[in-house]
């Protein structure tokens, strides 16, 4: 909300500042993968997700309630809207939204083979389910695994679901997704030790 000082009635009015319709529909629209890839951003919702975030990727629209832009007054964003925890349920995918939401840019990562001599990296073939995909990547991170090499038919790594299930893990991740028999075939042209899971 905006206080605007009225200089012809000599008085303050209280005027509501709503998130607009193009970018109710930007935000809408990223919950589907097509409208990720045209446009290169993706959706995080909550406080340790977004702040987690936010010195990893570049943030393109932050919307915060009052409250919350007061108590993390150091978040850059290109762009912070205030709005009320109302206007926030409208926009989120959240049952309970937590005051915050975030647009980010999509990093772009290419694939190096020679990372992959350098330290452990975990390769994932067709993980189809977002939650589940979200969840290795968390643990991932937490074993310390910094390169994900994902065939073309994993899940999308910027899904909402997965980046609310990866809890912040998704900032410190190198996710590619490329031809994963191709990628497997080299790693073993070059000797280097390939370990498979299976059902």
């Amino acid at each position: 909300m905006i206080i605007v000082f009225n200089w012809l009635q000599d008085s303050f009015q209280k005027i509501d500042i709503v998130i607009s319709k193009s970018k109710i529909k930007l935000i809408a629209s990223l919950s589907q993968k097509k409208f990720r890839d045209e446009t290169g951003l993706f959706i995080a919702e909550g406080t340790k997700l977004v702040t987690d975030l936010v010195p990893a990727f570049q943030c393109f629209l932050l919307i915060a309630t009052p409250q919350w832009l007061a108590e993390n007054n150091d978040i850059k964003a290109d762009e912070i809207l205030e709005a009320d925890i109302d206007e926030i349920k409208k926009i989120s995918n959240q049952k309970s939204p937590q005051g915050v939401l975030a647009v980010f840019r999509q990093p772009v990562y290419t694939y190096n083979p020679l990372e992959l001599n350098q330290k452990l990296s975990l390769a994932l073939d067709d993980v189809q389910d977002p939650g589940n995909l979200g969840t290795i990547l968390r643990i991932a991170d937490w074993f310390g695994i910094s390169t994900i090499v994902c065939s073309t038919n994993t899940a999308d790594c910027f899904n909402p679901k997965v980046v609310q299930a990866t809890m912040g893990a998704i900032a410190r991740l190198k996710i590619i997704y490329c031809n994963l028999q191709e990628v497997l075939k080299d790693a073993r042209s070059r000797n280097i030790p390939i370990f498979g899971t299976f059902m």
